[in-house]
């Protein structure tokens, strides 16, 4: 009991539930496909958004708590930096706002850097499927020279059998 309850004031407790914020970049994606259809696609190819389209999603979504600043530039960063996106941002395509409308042809140096972002993505895969590949081969073929064999009762008496191992190949 507090100091305040023992003198007989008694004070009135509310408690405000905040709405629960969107944890995961996923949610945080969906629930911006939700807010603006025209604007965020979840599958397909994306269309280029307006530049600073950030001011825009912040203004909209002032009196909403589900989503902070932060997770709102990751989200677009995510979203800017995927292939669907990338793929969309090429000559000739118009930049979108919230509302599906056009803001304007994209840049040259735009399409430029999209593209340049696109190939480096593609290369990085590339380059880690072959070292996995690579990585893969040399396991199943370290695998095949190193088992174990049991020798057969002509090879050794019953007391001396033991375990072979072939030496490990270092590559």
């Amino acid at each position: 009991m507090t100091e305040m309850e023992k003198m007989g004031i008694v004070t009135e407790q509310t408690t405000t539930t905040s709405p629960a914020r969107l944890m995961s970049n996923k949610a945080v994606l969906t629930y911006l496909a939700d807010k603006f259809p025209h604007c965020f696609i979840l599958e397909g190819e994306a269309k280029p958004l307006k530049i600073n389209i950030f001011k825009d999603i912040v203004a909209r979504l002032a009196d909403e708590q589900k989503i902070s600043k932060t997770q709102l530039r990751q989200v677009l960063r995510a979203y800017t930096t995927n292939w669907r996106y990338l793929h969309g941002c090429r000559e000739g395509a118009e930049r979108i706002d919230l509302d599906g409308n056009p803001c304007g042809v994209l840049e040259t140096e735009h399409v430029a850097f999209a593209a340049k972002q696109l190939a480096e993505a593609k290369a990085k895969v590339a380059e880690k499927r072959v070292a996995e590949t690579t990585e893969y081969k040399l396991k199943t073929k370290h695998k095949k020279y190193s088992t174990k064999i049991k020798p057969t009762r002509s090879m050794h008496s019953k007391s001396e059998q033991k375990l072979i191992q072939l030496p490990k190949l270092e590559i």
